[in-house]
């Protein structure tokens, strides 16, 4: 069973492991009797066990509710923490409302439960403040990362950054739904916080040296990119064809779902050709399954 585990001074992150497809974590902040919950999780009993930690220690029904991004993994336990506010990025809600449960038509044999889709009700559209307690809570928006409606929560007392998918320790990055280069612009901002702890959306707790890897995966993407697009090379065949040298001592090397790797690189190929053509998603999760072999697993 996770718990609720102090990271810092008034912070808690809730761990899901895992911590691969579907199976996203959780943060809270709390301070003079008030709290403040960050992400839902993606099934209704993996929300109902966080509540249930919530309870345990004492916490209650939160304040308020932050939703990094629209992916369903983080937003399906909205509806348990009613009458709290859902805060996100303003272009959450209408994304949310497009495709919220889009991840259940992947994974159909995935209990997923009967909560009905609770939209945020405030929408940020550039850096806001809120509060738990006397402690701040500031909230980080800019453009297109792991979606384009991403949201970053950093707690400044406490130097701890809880970063949704922009940030996944041990895990592929996933940017389906983003950009890399948009992705490089976000890590450079949260570098320059200079957080002591890191909440990603998947994956360990972790210090700020992920974000390094992160920048790192993102430039070496590129390049397996701009050298495979010259010889005709499709995502799928430059990602079975790279190196095994290349991946030698690069932390990334075990990453979990090393099948994103074609993913990113039909994002890298599409950034470098400046298309605005949309990717399609149902061809790339086809090429991701070709590359593993076998479908996706999920655990949810």
């Amino acid at each position: 069973m996770s718990a609720l585990d102090e990271v810092a001074d008034d912070v808690f992150a809730y761990i899901e492991r895992p911590g691969g497809w579907c199976v996203s974590n959780a943060a809270l902040v709390r301070a003079d009797g008030e709290s403040v919950l960050v992400d839902t999780l993606g099934t209704e009993s993996r929300a109902r066990g966080l509540r249930s930690a919530l309870m345990r220690m004492g916490a209650g029904s939160p304040a308020m509710v932050i939703n990094t991004h629209w992916h369903g993994d983080h937003t399906a336990g909205n509806a348990l923490f009613a009458p709290a506010p859902v805060v996100a990025h303003r272009r959450c809600r209408p994304a949310m409302a497009r495709n919220g449960w889009a991840v259940r038509a992947l994974w159909p044999e995935i209990d997923w439960g009967d909560l009905p889709l609770v939209l945020p009700g405030v929408g940020v559209g550039d850096r806001a403040v809120l509060h738990a307690g006397e402690r701040e809570i500031h909230l980080l928006t800019g453009g297109i990362g792991h979606t384009d409606a991403d949201l970053a929560v950093w707690v400044p007392h406490a130097r701890v950054l809880i970063a949704g998918d922009l940030v996944m320790p041990g895990t592929t990055p996933f940017l389906l739904s983003g950009s890399v280069h948009g992705m490089l612009d976000w890590i450079d901002r949260l570098r320059d916080l200079a957080p002591e702890t890191i909440i990603g959306g998947h994956g360990e707790v972790a210090d700020r040296h992920v974000l390094t890897e992160t920048r790192d995966y993102l430039g070496w993407l590129l390049a397996v990119a701009r050298d495979a697009m010259p010889s005709g090379a499709t995502p799928l065949e430059a990602a079975r064809q790279v190196d095994p040298a290349r991946l030698g001592g690069h932390p990334w090397s075990s990453w979990n779902e090393p099948e994103r790797l074609v993913a990113n690189l039909h994002c890298a190929y599409a950034e470098i050709a400046d298309t605005a053509a949309p990717i399609r998603s149902g061809p790339v999760l086809a090429d991701m399954a070709a590359f593993l072999g076998h479908s996706i697993p999920a655990s949810a």
